[in-house]
Formats: C-alpha cells, structure tokens, sequence
C-alpha cells in the first residue's frame, strides 16, 4: 500500500515536472526537467520527510484526524489508506510549490548550472533527452523509492525492540530469538 503512495505521487511529480518545464519562459526543457528532478530528489525528498513528521504530529492528538504513516489498521482499512494518500500528495504538492518558486526566485545561475552539468550530453539532442527523461529519472527514483519507502511504512520491527527495552535484558534476548 505504501507503494501505491510512491507510485502515486512519482506520476504526479513527472506531470508536473514535464508542465512546468516546458512553460519555463527561457532556456533548453531538458535543462528545466533535469533540474526539477534532481531537486525534488536533494531538497524535495527531504522537505517532504520534514512535512510529513510535521503533520503527523500536529494531527497526533486529534481523535478523528490522528494518522501513522504507514499504519492502516490489523484487517488493512482502506479508508486510513485513501486519507494517507491524500495527506502525502497534498505534501507533495505544496513541497513542489515551494521549490517552484524557488526555481523561479534562482532562475539565471539554475538555467547556467543545469547547462553546464548537461554539456557533455548536449551534443546529441536525442542522447540528451534519453539521458535527462530515461536514465536520469531511473537512478534518482531508485535513490528514492528506497529513501521514501523507509519513511512511509510503519517500521513494525523498529516498534517491537523498542517494546522489548521494556521487558528487560534477559527476557529480551529470549523473546528475540524467535522474531529475528
């Protein structure tokens, strides 16, 4: 399920990018799509685990509106699931619009970095496209579907040892043996 969360938000990311980088007002699209990906993977991915924690914490007290990333319930509620996605694509949108404007707010020395770090591709244009929608795309979403992953699941494992802290030394090394 969490994966559907990162399947989601990665289209809608790549929509994004490709609308945002063909209406910038000047310079090479691949530049803007290069560079839009490889911010949203640097400060993006970041922003995002920030916000996320955030927002989790703000709602934590809250009876109706408390969620954990990653927890949908013993018999998997679909509803606690859809609220999730929710939450995460509206992080995901505001996390973009601020990188946007901030994009916006560097444009001269972003446009000047992003042709000078595609130089050595831009000799073929094909090439260039391939490297900046295929390849580019395929290793950053590795890096952080990975990433992600580990911040969106409910780390089950994580919450049993420290259920064991409580139990003591030696019951703890009796109980893990059985779970590890």
């Amino acid at each position: 399920m969490d994966t559907s969360k990162q399947a989601m938000s990665a289209g809608l990311l790549h929509v994004l990018n490709l609308y945002l980088s063909s209406s910038a007002a000047s310079g090479d699209h691949c530049v803007w799509y290069f560079l839009n990906y490889i911010i949203d993977t640097v400060v993006g991915m970041a922003l995002c685990y920030l916000f996320l924690h955030l927002v989790e914490r703000c709602l934590e007290n809250s009876e109706t509106f408390s969620f954990k990333s990653g927890d949908y319930g013993e018999n998997t509620d679909f509803g606690k699931w859809a609220y999730q996605i929710w939450i995460w694509i509206g992080i995901i949108l505001f996390v973009k619009s601020l990188i946007w404007a901030s994009m916006n707010l560097f444009r001269s020395p972003l446009g000047f970095f992003g042709e000078i770090v595609l130089y050595p591709v831009s000799w073929n244009p094909d090439f260039e496209l391939v490297m900046v929608m295929v390849v580019i795309p395929v290793v950053t979403n590795s890096i952080v579907f990975w990433i992600t992953d580990s911040f969106l699941k409910n780390d089950k494992e994580v919450a049993m040892e420290s259920e064991f802290e409580l139990l003591g030394e030696d019951k703890k090394n009796s109980v893990s043996k059985y779970f590890y």
